[in-house]
């Protein structure tokens, strides 16, 4: 856990771990007022509030934990797909993209005979954009890890940007295409281009 311990780092989780923590903080501080108001009122009100409110903090979270946005769930895509190429699961690797992206789904498995990613493998800069009623996405990401080639050996730490474009197929988001960005200055490089 973090530092101040586990209840510290359960309570930071459960009033924060989601973009909708404000409905967990509102409810949370309006519970400390009400504490503070019974306080120096001694009403019981105030307290039976304050118990209403903490009560309800959990229930907000476990509310928020069920809804999952078509943001969320491209973002979970993009992480469970490196991590499966990441891994050389190829069929894992091959269950995120579309079967009519033939183009992407060979050149997955010829990357996946080329290049090697180390466990020290990090997915940052998360970013995705919506578009068509929700039917299209879009996600640029870094991909920043050790990498090896046959022909070259180990290349040592290396970035790498990534945008890949994704459609909704019966509930499920798929690549349809991946293009390979360099990490400076955003400019489309060969996807199986040495790195830079």
């Amino acid at each position: 856990e973090a530092a101040g311990g586990p209840v510290h780092g359960s309570l930071r989780r459960l009033l924060l771990c989601r973009p909708a923590a404000p409905a967990r903080l509102l409810c949370c501080g309006l519970a400390i007022i009400s504490v503070a108001a019974w306080g120096r009122t001694k009403r019981g009100l105030f307290l039976v509030l304050a118990i209403v409110l903490l009560a309800i903090c959990p229930a907000i979270y476990v509310a928020e934990q069920r809804i999952v946005t078509d943001n969320e769930k491209v973002e979970a895509a993009v992480v469970g797909m490196t991590r499966a190429f990441q891994q050389k699961d190829l069929d894992g690797t091959l269950s995120y993209v579309s079967a009519n992206a033939v183009d992407v789904r060979a050149l997955a498995t010829a990357a996946m005979q080329i290049v090697t990613v180390k466990d020290d493998m990090r997915v940052t800069d998360v970013r995705i954009r919506l578009g068509a009623q929700n039917s299209r996405a879009i996600s640029r990401f870094r991909v920043n890890a050790t990498i090896s080639l046959p022909q070259y050996g180990e290349l040592g730490y290396k970035p790498s940007m990534w945008e890949l474009s994704w459609q909704r197929e019966q509930d499920e988001w798929k690549v349809v295409s991946v293009m390979r960005l360099d990490p400076v200055s955003g400019e489309e490089l060969a996807p199986l281009a040495a790195a830079p």
